[in-house]
């Protein structure tokens, strides 16, 4: 069929749409799905901007959203369909308004405003209008122009991938798209230097990604790393190169696919090659991120010797904090200093009383920095840390220990909520919840347990990775095991005073 004949298929598959009773899209698109396919979608958006440009704005916006739908249903898009007021050419509209800008200077500063005022069109339709527009246009212009537009969508893409307001999940997407439509111009045979960081950066917009299988998206950002070192090499570009094998490093850490230790390995590997260039004297802040890097794989290392990863891993963050010092780098500082109050909680070498005191020294010290109010979430994560450490103290009563460690759980449970982070609140309400019942304390123990299972109702298990799965699914079966054991106890008493 030729692309003509296609071309009139598709009008009569949209005439027909727009012509049917409602309800009966869903049939006729069933009798139809031949027809089913991208051509056709972006057919659909050039009829909805004609019919736009016409001022028939409902049924553009109708048959944009029937092409949204069209466009997830065959896995053209992540995400729930946006619903929008916006027509097709307001999208169109607003993407060459938004390139011009972006072509004449994308200074950060003049670009984000413009943004800001128009959130509502960082959505799932603006992908749409732009493949159909970068498609259209790529194809119709001489290869100088092409350059210009690759480079232009290149400084667009990264600018919405690092834009905090509106839905990160659609900035991201936008800037992948945006990535993948200048890599289809500025290829490795013709451009070989803008290839390799287009994919550098494609790599940073896949670890991010919020849609989506997160492991296919840690995978994709690994290919798309090694993609770019082929040609930002350490003898050609030190710097890029060694930022590359630094994210490439934090990549593996986080990978899901493949073997843990294998993974923690290839991270340590990436992260050691990076210090070649990221030095103490050259690239100090560099190389400080690095070592604290490298000593939270040596925390988590499976391969070798667990006493000496840990004591690899406190030489790793004491060089760290070397250079993020309280006065220059205080939230890195305050980072470094919970990273080293694990690693002393963790320690197998020297006195275990001793790892402990300075487990809660380094604790308190973060603390300094990470308060209520400037940080909560990593202010309730040293709490929780905290209330561990006191929980395991040796030095000291044991009375007030424990008090402390409750104290510190009921802290970190104030900004751990079963709504915003249950799996955090499942975690730390089953320590406290823990730490009531071997204290005998029945009636706390048993609400304590109840808000982690509500917790755990809350939490999406299944986007998990199945070792974090099975752990959380671990942790509920100890809590519901618990709270039984107490409710028969509180029963128990009860029944005694009567």
């Amino acid at each position: 069929m030729s692309e003509e004949q296609c071309f009139e298929f598709y009008i009569s598959l949209i005439n027909q749409l727009l012509c049917c009773n409602e309800g009966d899209e869903t049939r006729i698109l069933q009798d139809n799905q031949e027809l089913l396919n991208q051509e056709l979608i972006e057919t659909m958006i050039a009829v909805a901007q004609q019919y736009g440009e016409a001022g028939r704005k409902n049924k553009a916006q109708w048959l944009m959203s029937i092409a949204q739908q069209l466009a997830k249903d065959l896995g053209l898009l992540e995400g729930e369909p946006t619903v929008t007021t916006n027509t097709p050419q307001d999208y169109r509209n607003f993407l060459m308004e938004l390139l011009q800008k972006i072509y004449e200077n994308p200074n950060p500063q003049l670009i984000y405003p413009f943004l800001a005022q128009n959130l509502d069109k960082l959505d799932e339709n603006l992908i749409l209008v732009l493949d159909h527009w970068a498609k259209n246009t790529l194809s119709s212009v001489d290869p100088e122009t092409s350059e210009y537009i690759a480079d232009v969508m290149f400084d667009f893409s990264s600018l919405i991938e690092q834009y905090s307001l509106g839905s990160i999940a659609n900035n991201l997407e936008i800037a992948i798209r945006g990535y993948r439509i200048a890599l289809r111009v500025l290829t490795f045979d013709k451009f070989r230097q803008d290839w390799a960081i287009l994919q550098s950066n494609l790599a940073i917009a896949y670890s991010k990604r919020i849609r989506g299988d997160k492991a296919d998206n840690l995978e994709q950002a690994i290919i798309c790393y090694q993609e770019s070192l082929k040609v930002l090499t350490f003898e050609a570009f030190p710097h890029d190169w060694a930022k590359i094998k630094s994210n490439l490093a934090s990549a593996y850490s986080k990978r899901i696919r493949g073997d843990k230790a294998d993974n923690l390995e290839q991270a340590i590997i990436c992260y050691q090659e990076a210090l070649k260039v990221r030095t103490f004297d050259a690239l100090p802040q560099d190389w400080a991120i690095t070592n604290n890097n490298l000593g939270g794989c040596y925390c988590e290392r499976i391969k070798g010797d667990k006493a000496d990863n840990l004591e690899q891993a406190i030489i790793y963050y004491q060089e760290a904090l070397k250079v993020r010092t309280l006065n220059a780098l205080p939230q890195d500082w305050a980072s470094t200093q919970d990273n080293l109050g694990n690693a002393y909680f963790l320690r197998v070498r020297g006195d275990k009383a001793d790892n402990l005191e300075r487990a809660i020294v380094a604790y308190t010290e973060a603390l300094k920095v990470r308060t209520f109010d400037t940080f909560p979430q990593d202010w309730a994560s040293t709490q929780n840390n905290l209330a561990n450490a006191y929980l395991f103290r040796i030095k000291g009563n044991k009375a007030n220990n424990l008090k402390q460690a409750i104290k510190f759980y009921q802290n970190a449970l104030k900004i751990r909520t079963k709504e915003d982070t249950p799996l955090d609140c499942l975690l730390t309400a089953r320590n406290l919840g823990i730490l009531y019942y071997t204290e005998n304390q029945w009636q706390p123990a048993t609400e304590t347990y109840n808000l982690a299972i509500e917790s755990l109702e809350n939490a999406r298990i299944e986007a998990l990775n199945p070792q974090n799965r099975q752990q959380t699914l671990s942790n509920a079966i100890d809590v519901f095991y618990s709270m039984e054991l107490c409710r028969l106890i509180l029963n128990s008493i009860n029944l005694t005073k009567h």
